[in-house]
């Protein structure tokens, strides 16, 4: 819950802290590129009414042809380059803005219109305007980046001359960047303090829920072992009846009642156990194969007996390492599930093979048991299949006494299944079929 509150919250802050940035780095770029295009349309304007433009400097410039570029110094570091564009502005480039250079038809001479003081040196002019003169004309603001620094640049080719507006946007990439490194550290730290804050908040909220589930499992042991005493005590006293009045139905109704309440005590001790990891499991190398066989035995005159069918595909020789009581458990749970859940005349097929494991074992792969029991039957609906493994869950409740189930089966063979590193799943069609697939993980060295 925390991870996806958290997952959530640095989605939101991610978009709202990016979004801020561009827009406020797009407004600079219009607001600029609307400067410079009111600056090149009043020159253009001047230059059609035959008006020299008010500039502060008039200076012509020859247009270098073969300039050559700074060289990179040796030892080129992008930190400093970084550090040179996000670094505190000078004085100078504070200075600069827009102005326009007027390049003749030839491309050889080029004169400064500007309205603000520009300290350019001929050469960084020189830099700029060869740069762009040769490049395609160009309404839209461009960029360019020199060792002068970054600039936008509007290209405009008129008669006899082309007119090119520069924009120095250094110092507002530098801004940008700073704005995006602030935001990033915002962005963080909100984070570090919302994990911190919902951290501290869920620990306290779900202390008591916590404690309220440990108190409940323990609750459960306690009930467990203290039941366990008087139902055994139970039963002696009503065996010991028996033998005084034989062939008496109350006292065989008694029997029954207290065979199933110590049953139903032993599943709630063994999940109790489960949940609070005091379920030793004795894992050592034993035949599969050879288990599912012998646990599917006596099964064979009930399925008998009740009309119905059951077929095995057992594969041979399949070895496991796991704790072959717990497993023979799982398969005796299944088992007895699909021949109470078969109709008269159905088939009941258990059937034991392998499939390779994506992990590996020493040099070889690791062959996975799967173990599918499959029977026919009025089988359960998509959700009724999203329940059955909870406790005490019964799709057909009214059946309870006629099977003796309680809920418990599938709850504990999915406990164990787990504990072996596996999975069970279930499928079916409701009016049909249904089928249990337990696949065993690598619980142990061969």
């Amino acid at each position: 819950m925390i991870l996806t509150v958290l997952a959530i919250q640095a989605v939101i802050f991610a978009v709202v802290l990016g979004a801020l940035n561009v827009a406020l780095y797009k407004t600079g770029i219009d607001q600029t590129a609307n400067f410079m295009r009111s600056f090149a349309f009043r020159e253009a304007e001047l230059e059609e009414r035959k008006a020299p433009a008010p500039m502060e400097r008039k200076n012509e410039f020859r247009v270098p042809k073969n300039l050559d570029r700074p060289k990179k110094e040796k030892g080129f570091s992008i930190r400093k380059n970084i550090q040179n564009i996000i670094g505190p502005p000078d004085v100078k480039r504070l200075s600069r803005s827009v102005f326009s250079v007027r390049v003749d038809a030839e491309k050889e001479l080029f004169k400064v219109l500007s309205f603000f003081p520009l300290r350019y040196t001929e050469e960084e002019l020189s830099l700029l305007v060869s740069a762009v003169v040769n490049l395609q004309d160009t309404n839209t603001p461009k960029y360019i980046v020199d060792s002068i620094g970054s600039f936008l640049y509007i290209k405009d080719s008129r008669g006899d001359s082309v007119l090119i507006t520069f924009a120095d946007y250094t110092k507002e990439i530098q801004v940008a960047i700073r704005l995006a490194v602030i935001s990033a550290g915002i962005y963080l730290l909100a984070l570090l303090i919302s994990m911190v804050v919902a951290w501290f908040v869920a620990e306290n909220s779900v202390k008591p829920v916590r404690k309220a589930f440990e108190t409940q499992k323990q609750f459960v042991a306690d009930a467990g072992h203290e039941l366990k005493t008087p139902l055994a005590v139970i039963g002696a006293n009503v065996d010991a009846l028996a033998g005084e009045i034989t062939g008496n139905k109350w006292i065989g109704y008694i029997k029954t009642e207290i065979s199933r309440m110590d049953s139903l005590v032993s599943d709630l001790l063994f999940l109790a156990k489960n949940d609070s990891g005091r379920s030793p499991m004795v894992f050592a190398p034993f035949d599969l194969s050879r288990t599912v066989e012998a646990t599917v035995l006596p099964f064979e005159s009930i399925v008998f007996e009740q009309g119905k069918k059951l077929e095995l595909e057992i594969g041979s020789q399949i070895k496991y390492v796991g704790d072959q009581r717990k497993i023979a458990q799982v398969v005796a749970i299944l088992v007895d599930n699909a021949i109470k859940n078969t109709w008269k005349g159905g088939l009941v097929k258990i059937s034991l093979s392998t499939v390779s494991s994506r992990r590996f074992s020493g040099l070889r792969l690791f062959e996975r048991p799967v173990l599918e029991v499959y029977n026919q039957g009025e089988g359960l609906d998509k959700d009724e299949m999203q329940k059955v493994f909870q406790r005490f869950y019964r799709a057909d409740s009214s059946r309870d006494r006629e099977t003796g189930g309680s809920g418990l089966g599938l709850s504990i063979a999915q406990a164990i299944v787990r504990d072996h590193n596996g999975d069970i799943t279930v499928k079916g069609q409701k009016g049909s079929w249904i089928s249990f697939t337990a696949e065993f993980g690598k619980a142990g060295k061969m």
